[in-house]
């Protein structure tokens, strides 16, 4: 008897909470519209003004129920807003030190190119469903040669922990075919807090011309020296 008594009690309750709950959201819905249909229409005309003057499009947002005076709480935010920097702190150490090779080799360094923008679609019939494709992804770096008309030496990504996820790794995959179909070297390195120069040669398979000189320098006094203690026997 009291077990039924208990849920009969707790479904009134549940029963009341849920009908207030619908009362408080229609309640907030017609103090939402009546906010908006009362708008006098000079606040209407200076908003306009405001927006033809700065050549803004202008979204009006409510961001809480209510603000201190008891009215409905809205601010104006426009539909765009600027970045401040083009690259996180990582991309930009590794495009400090990567610059310091490429400026060797006479190469430039583009970041943040779109995938159309380094591969096209060959087959006209299927551009419709293949162009989708490259909309909407891009490269962190694209280096080129500035001696030869800025032709295209390699593509790089740098990856972090968020290249693990599932759908990056679909992502990943697509970007991996597609550059081997379209014979672009491309390098995956990894995303660190701090880059050394000396080191990326050999990650990014980025012959250093200044070692392979050594080298050859370094060969032909052992040769000279050897041959000269040859004639001297």
């Amino acid at each position: 008897m009291i077990r039924i008594i208990i849920l009969s009690i707790a479904i009134i309750v549940y029963t009341i909470y849920k009908i207030y709950k619908l009362i408080d959201t229609y309640r907030f819905d017609k103090i939402q519209e009546q906010y908006f249909v009362e708008k006098s229409e000079m606040q209407k005309a200076e908003y306009k003004k405001e927006d033809m003057d700065n050549n803004y499009d202008y979204d009006i947002i409510s961001i809480n129920r209510y603000a201190r005076d008891h009215n409905l709480a809205y601010k104006i935010i426009p539909n765009y807003r600027r970045q401040d920097y083009v690259m996180e702190y990582n991309e930009l150490k590794f495009y400090e030190e990567l610059k310091k090779i490429t400026d060797k080799k006479g190469w430039v360094i583009f970041p943040q190119v779109p995938l159309y923008s380094i591969v096209s679609v060959n087959n006209r019939k299927k551009f419709q469903k293949l162009f989708p494709k490259l909309k909407g992804r891009s490269v962190d770096f694209v280096v080129c040669n500035a001696k030869k008309s800025c032709k295209i030496v390699m593509c790089i990504e740098l990856e972090g922990s968020i290249h693990n996820k599932p759908f990056k790794e679909l992502n990943d995959k697509f970007k991996d075919d597609l550059f081997e179909e379209v014979g672009i070297k491309f390098v995956r390195a990894k995303k660190k807090n701090s880059y050394n120069y000396n080191d990326l040669y050999e990650e990014l398979g980025i012959v250093d011309d200044e070692k392979v000189e050594k080298a050859k320098k370094d060969e032909e006094l052992s040769y000279f020296s050897t041959s000269s203690k040859d004639n001297a026997k």
